[in-house]
Parts: C-alpha cells; sequence; structure tokens
C-alpha cells in the first residue's frame, strides 16, 4: 500500500508498505526536499 505524510496540503514524503509479513517493511519512494529542512527528524 502506499501513503503520503502531509502537512495540512503539503506532501513531506509518500512511502508504502507492505502487510503480508510478520515484519512490517516500509520503504520511501519519495522526500520532498524543499521542507526537509524544517522537518530534519524525519
Amino acid at each position: 500500500m502506499n501513503y503520503e505524510l502531509r502537512h495540512f496540503d503539503t506532501i513531506l514524503l509518500k512511502f508504502s508498505s507492505t502487510n503480508d509479513s510478520s515484519i512490517p517493511e516500509i520503504h520511501l519512494t519519495w522526500i520532498n526536499d524543499h521542507t526537509s529542512i524544517y522537518y530534519h527528524w524525519i
């Protein structure tokens, strides 16, 4: 499944995850470089 992490209308990052395994796997597919300065903890 694909997900988006947003702050109001601004997309901060996109990621995908798997649901079919006992250990969840998360893959970052896109990071907004313009906001990563302000959200350095990501």
